[in-house]
């Protein structure tokens, strides 16, 4: 969750197909104020298949953001 102004100041770079999310964070974290909860948010049901986090593809666009942002 973030809030409205933070998307107005800073867009989303969309052109991350996968970690469009992940890369915010890594690029405004100087900018704006951050938290990490520790407990869960949200109750979702996870099916077999294809997922868009979890499996290779993310993976590597993770690990590309951070030597990116490091």
């Amino acid at each position: 969750m973030l809030r409205r102004y933070c998307l107005e100041q800073e867009a989303f770079d969309q052109t991350y197909n996968r970690a469009f999310d992940f890369e915010y964070v890594l690029r405004t974290y100087g900018t704006f104020k951050h938290a990490y909860l520790d407990k869960p948010t949200i109750i979702y049901r996870r099916h077999a298949g294809e997922h868009l986090s979890g499996n290779n593809e993310s993976y590597k666009q993770h690990k590309q953001l951070m030597e990116v942002y490091r």
